[in-house]
């Protein structure tokens, strides 16, 4: 369930995919520190609340990642990829138009946890595409 057929599906056009996304998922958590001052003065919040939320992104991507294995298994890699991307997005919206601190980590803790799921479907989806040697180059990237 969740795999790709290979004759669907060039693997460069896969690669391209995950790559875009890999590009995506890592920016996300660095959204923030630009707009500290302004987020913080508008929840009234100190520097306190300021560490919660880049904390609360990576305690979430930690606790989210170590179920990814299993999941991957049961799931696949499409889908666990496609639901990690959906959690970084839902995260996102969530974050932009939130107006309470509570809301605002909701939102940052979704986002967490699908950068921890997109770390191993990456990974994993990229396996049947690329057999020994070549896997070296497009996991580098």
């Amino acid at each position: 369930m969740g795999e790709l057929s290979s004759s669907a599906y060039n693997p460069y056009l896969i690669l391209a995919v995950i790559f875009l996304a890999g590009i995506a998922a890592p920016i996300n958590p660095f959204k923030l520190p630009p707009l500290k001052p302004q987020v913080l003065a508008g929840m009234q919040t100190g520097l306190t609340g300021s560490g919660w939320l880049m904390s609360v992104f990576a305690l979430a991507g930690v606790i989210f990642a170590l179920p990814s294995g299993s999941l991957l298994r049961r799931f696949g890699p499409r889908l666990i990829g496609v639901v990690s991307m959906g959690l970084i997005l839902a995260g996102s919206v969530i974050c932009a138009f939130s107006a309470t601190m509570p809301v605002i980590m909701a939102g940052r803790v979704l986002g967490g946890g699908g950068m921890g799921l997109y770390s191993g479907a990456a990974s994993a989806a990229l396996s049947p595409w690329f057999r020994p040697p070549e896997p070296g180059s497009p996991r580098g990237l």
